[in-house]
């Protein structure tokens, strides 16, 4: 398991993206392991956009 933390903003918003391999934890079907990577992935989009809002606010 390995753990990511991006801070951005004066909010100090943190987002952890928590990866868990099937490899390590048996308890994860595959069912389990496609609902946590989804919700992974909708974290790193709300992250990008975030990110690029910020670029485009240095840009101006």
């Amino acid at each position: 398991m390995f753990v990511e933390r991006f801070y951005f903003g004066d909010d100090v918003s943190c987002l952890t993206l928590k990866l868990e391999f099937l490899c390590y934890c048996s308890a994860f079907d595959n069912f389990q392991m496609q609902t946590m990577l989804n919700k992974q992935i909708e974290n790193l989009s709300t992250l990008l956009r975030k990110l690029q809002t910020m670029l485009c606010d240095l840009q101006n």
